[in-house]
């Protein structure tokens, strides 16, 4: 059985505070890390009361330690953005958007890595 790695990284935090409160295990959390790279983390819970931790959930292309699936550490002020149920459905409409502008460029469905990457550029 192999052991997870927890990650810890000097985040860089945003401009604004998101507000948490209502944050919840399986929530996605918007970090972004010292090479500028923003990424989707899957909330898992409370590290103690001033760290939280969750799982990467993109594919990164920087050269950071961490990666999809690799656990990591950050605090409240870290968070960029939360992404839940709610925000989730009306992100949908911008990934289908996504999928027919790209379809219609390339003649093609994008792969999975390719929507990862279009999806998360800011």
């Amino acid at each position: 059985m192999t052991m997870a790695k927890v990650y810890l990284d000097e985040w860089v935090q945003p401009n604004e505070a998101v507000d948490t409160s209502n944050l919840s295990p399986g929530d996605g959390v918007k970090l972004r890390n010292g090479f500028g790279e923003t990424f989707w983390v899957m909330f898992k819970g409370v590290f103690d009361d001033e760290y939280l931790f969750g799982k990467v959930d993109n594919h990164l292309y920087n050269e950071s330690e961490y990666n999809y699936g690799d656990y990591v550490v950050f605090k409240v002020s870290d968070v960029r953005s939360i992404s839940n149920d709610q925000t989730r459905r009306s992100q949908l409409a911008r990934v289908v958007q996504i999928v027919k502008l790209f379809e219609i460029e390339m003649g093609r469905h994008p792969t999975v890595e390719e929507l990862d990457i279009l999806s998360t550029i800011q």
